[in-house]
C-alpha cells in the first residue's frame, strides 16, 4: 500500500545549533539549513514523558545502553501502520522506527543505518571500546568473515557461519558482527536462540538493514560527533536562556496545563531554545490563520461564529485563533458522554476560562433537552452532554461501531451538535473546527470551508494545512493549555471506547481507567457471544482489537467478518436532486430500532422518510 502524501513532508534543520526549523528560516542565523524528508504523510510532533517511556522500552528490546539519547529533544513523525509507528528524528536524522506488534503485544525498535551506528558506539564507549564488554549490553549474532561479507552485501543470516549468539526470542531485531566486531546489518530472528544449537541449516535471522559497516575504532568517531552535537544544544541553550517568553503568553493560559510540562525536565529548556528559532515562522503561520478567520466577518455577517471545541490539541489552537479574530463568539463543547473523564475535566476549566475572558457573567443554566441530552449554559459557551445509554443502546442495536460502521459519530456526537444549535436559536452558524489535512485521507480532501449535512454548519478550518509541530510550538509559544493525557503518550484525544483508537492506546488507557477497558471488554463479549461466537474466537477478538472493524484487516488473521446490523437491509438512498437526498425504509424493523432512529433523526423524520439537504 502506498503511503498517503496529505502535505508536505519536510522539515529542515540548523547543524550550526542542531535544532528542528519548520521553515528554511532562523532567528539565530541565516543557515545553511539542511532539508529533513519525513515518512508521509509527515505529521511530525514533539516527544513528551510518556513518548520517551515508551522509546526506552522500545530500544531496551535491542540494547542496554542508550541513555546519552535520552539527552536529545526527539521528534516523532507518525507513519501508516495496522497500530502505533512512529519514525524517531534525532540530530535531523532519522533514528529508527518504534512500533506496536499487535501479535507480540510489545514495543519494538527497527534502527537506522544511523541509529544503529549511534547505538552500537554508545555500547563500545561505555565499555571503554572493548567489544567482549560491549556485547553483553547488545542482542546480537556473531558470524564468521566469509558470512559476513554476504551479509553486508544483502544476504540473510544462515546457521552456517554463526560463531556466536546472545539469548533473544523470534521476531526480535539483533546486531549482526563479523568476528572481528564489525557491525554489517540489523537482522530480524527467524527463530529463538535456544533453538540454534540444534539447528544445522536455513535463515536464523533476516537481513532487515544492510549495507552497513562499522568498525570498532569508527565508534570513537560517532560518539565525539554526538557530544559535539550535545554540546551545539548547550550553547544555544545558554543563548535562548534571557528570551523573555511571557510576553506572547495567552490569557487562556491555565498553570495547571502548562505544556511545557509534557517534557522531561532535562528536555525544556531545549524546547525553549527551538521556540527561539522558530518564533518568527509560528508567528507568521498564526497571523495568515487570524487574517483568514477575520476575513469571514462580511462573509458570515448574518451567522453567529461558534468555536467546537473537543479537548484536543487543535481545538485549543483554533479557539486561541478565534479570540484573537473576533470580539463576539460562543465555544461549545460536543460531550459524547464516552469521553475519557481527564479531557471533561480539562474542557470544562478551559470553558470556565473563556467565560471569565469573554464575559462578566457568571450565570449559569442546566435543562434536558427532548432527547434526555443535557445542556449546562453560560454567557461565552454551552457544553451538551449526550445521553451515555444512548451510545450502548446503539452498541446492541445497531452493532460495535467500527472503523468501517461509525454510527456512533452520528448519534453521540453531530445530532447532539444539530441538537444544542437548535437549543441556541442559531439557524445558520460558522463554525470553527480544528480540524487539519494530516489526519486523515478524507481529511486532506476537505477545503478549508466546508458544508456539514447533519450538523447543519458551515465548517471552517483555520488550522487546515498545519502539522503537528506547528500546533505545538504555537502552543509552547503562547502557553496554551494543553489536555494532561497528550503528557501520557495518547496522539489523539477523542471518546474512550472509540474504534478508531490504536490498540496501544488501549494500553495506556488500561493503565490510567483498568475498569473502562474490563466494561468495554464485558459488553463486546456479551455481544458476540449472543450472536455465537465462540470463546476462542472472542478471545482472538479482544486480543488483537478485530472489534474495531466489520470487515477485518487481512494482516490481522483469518478471522474475515464481525458481525453488525446491515443499515442497507433497512433502508435505500435515492437521489431527489442536487444536495437532496431520500432515505427510504425498504424492510420492517423492531419496534426498539424504529424508537431509536426516531430519536436520532427526529429533526429530519417525516412519516415514512428522512430528507437531508445540504445548505447553500
Amino acid at each position: 500500500m502506498p503511503a498517503p502524501y496529505f502535505g508536505r513532508t519536510e522539515i529542515f534543520w540548523c547543524d550550526r545549533h542542531n535544532l528542528p526549523l519548520i521553515r528554511p528560516k532562523s532567528t539565530f542565523c541565516e543557515g545553511p539549513f539542511r532539508r529533513v524528508s519525513l515518512t508521509p504523510p509527515g505529521d511530525i510532533r514533539p516527544a513528551f514523558v510518556g513518548d520517551y517511556e515508551f522509546i526506552i522500552k522500545a530500544i531496551s528490546s535491542i540494547t542496554s545502553d542508550f541513555d546519552i539519547i535520552l539527552r536529545f529533544p526527539i521528534l516523532l513523525n507518525k507513519i501508516s501502520y495496522i497500530d502505533r509507528m512512529d519514525e524517531l528524528i534525532i540530530n535531523g536524522k532519522k533514528f529508527g522506527i518504534m512500533r506496536y506488534n499487535i501479535n507480540r503485544k510489545i514495543l519494538e525498535f527497527i534502527p537506522s543505518k544511523y541509529g544503529a551506528k549511534i547505538l552500537y558506539a554508545v555500547a563500545m564507549h561505555s565499555s571503554n571500546y572493548i567489544l567482549e564488554d560491549c556485547k553483553k549490553k547488545l542482542s546480537y549474532i556473531i558470524v564468521d568473515r566469509d558470512a559476513a561479507k554476504a551479509i553486508q552485501d544483502g544476504a540473510n543470516v544462515l546457521r552456517p557461519g554463526i560463531i556466536e549468539y546472545s539469548h533473544f526470542d523470534k521476531g526480535d531485531y539483533l546486531f549482526v558482527f563479523s568476528e572481528r566486531g564489525e557491525l554489517v546489518c540489523i537482522a530480524q530472528a527467524k527463530v529463538n536462540s535456544t533453538e540454534i544449537y540444534e539447528t544445522r541449516k536455513g535463515v536464523v535471522a533476516k537481513n532487515k538493514i544492510k549495507k552497513i559497516y562499522v568498525t570498532p575504532k569508527d565508534c570513537e568517531i560517532i560518539f565525539l560527533s554526538l557530544e559535539s552535537d550535545i554540546k551545539k544544544l548547550s550553547e544555544v541553550v545558554d543563548i535562548c536562556h534571557k528570551e523573555d517568553f511571557p510576553r506572547y503568553y495567552s490569557k487562556l493560559g491555565i498553570e495547571a496545563y502548562d505544556p511545557f510540562t509534557f517534557f522531561p525536565e532535562h528536555i525544556r529548556p531545549i524546547w525553549k531554545a527551538i521556540l527561539c528559532v522558530n518564533r518568527k515562522a509560528i508567528m507568521s503561520l498564526e497571523k495568515e490563520a487570524i487574517g483568514f478567520l477575520r476575513s469571514l466577518l462580511t462573509k458570515g455577517k448574518d451567522k453567529p461564529f461558534i468555536v467546537s471545541f473537543s479537548g484536543g490539541k487543535d481545538s485549543i489552537v483554533s479557539l486561541h485563533l478565534a479570540m484573537k479574530a473576533y470580539k463576539e463568539l460562543f465555544t461549545i463543547f460536543i460531550n459524547t458522554g464516552i469521553e475519557i473523564p481527564e479531557t471533561v475535566t480539562y474542557s470544562r476549566k478551559v470553558l470556565e476560562r473563556v467565560n471569565s475572558i469573554m464575559s462578566k457573567s457568571n450565570k449559569r443554566m442546566i435543562f434536558i433537552t427532548a432527547s434526555e441530552s443535557k445542556v449546562i449554559l453560560k454567557d461565552a459557551y454551552a457544553e451538551i452532554i449526550a445521553p451515555v445509554k444512548r451510545f450502548w443502546t446503539g452498541f446492541y442495536l445497531l452493532g460495535i461501531p467500527g472503523r468501517d460502521w461509525r454510527w456512533c459519530c452520528k448519534t453521540n456526537k453531530l445530532a447532539p451538535a444539530r441538537e444544542l444549535i437548535d437549543v441556541l436559536g442559531f439557524k445558520k452558524t460558522l463554525s470553527i473546527i480544528g480540524i487539519r489535512r494530516y489526519e486523515s485521507r478524507s481529511r486532506a480532501q476537505e477545503k478549508r470551508i466546508m458544508h456539514n449535512l447533519w450538523s447543519g454548519q458551515v465548517n471552517v478550518y483555520p488550522i487546515h494545512n498545519w502539522n503537528a509541530l506547528e500546533i505545538w510550538l504555537l502552543i509552547l509559544l503562547r502557553r496554551l493549555p494543553v489536555n494532561p493525557l497528550y503528557k501520557l503518550g495518547f496522539t489523539r484525544i477523542g471518546c474512550w471506547p472509540c474504534p478508531f483508537n490504536q490498540m496501544f492506546e488501549f494500553k495506556i488507557l488500561e493503565k490510567l481507567k483498568p475498569k473502562l477497558i474490563s466494561f468495554l471488554n464485558q459488553k463486546i463479549t456479551s455481544y458476540l457471544k449472543e450472536r455465537g461466537i465462540s470463546d476462542k474466537e472472542i478471545v482472538t477478538i479482544l486480543e488483537k482489537g478485530l472489534w474495531r472493524w466489520k470487515k477485518v484487516p487481512k494482516v490481522l488473521g483469518s478471522m474475515k467478518v464481525i458481525p453488525r446490523i446491515s443499515i442497507r437491509k433497512y433502508f435505500k438512498l435515492e437521489k431527489i436532486k442536487e444536495h437532496i437526498y431520500d432515505i427510504i425504509p425498504k424492510e420492517p424493523m423492531s419496534n426498539k430500532l424504529i424508537s431509536y432512529l426516531e430519536n436520532l433523526f427526529k429533526r429530519y423524520l417525516d412519516s415514512n422518510s428522512l430528507f437531508i439537504e445540504e445548505e447553500q
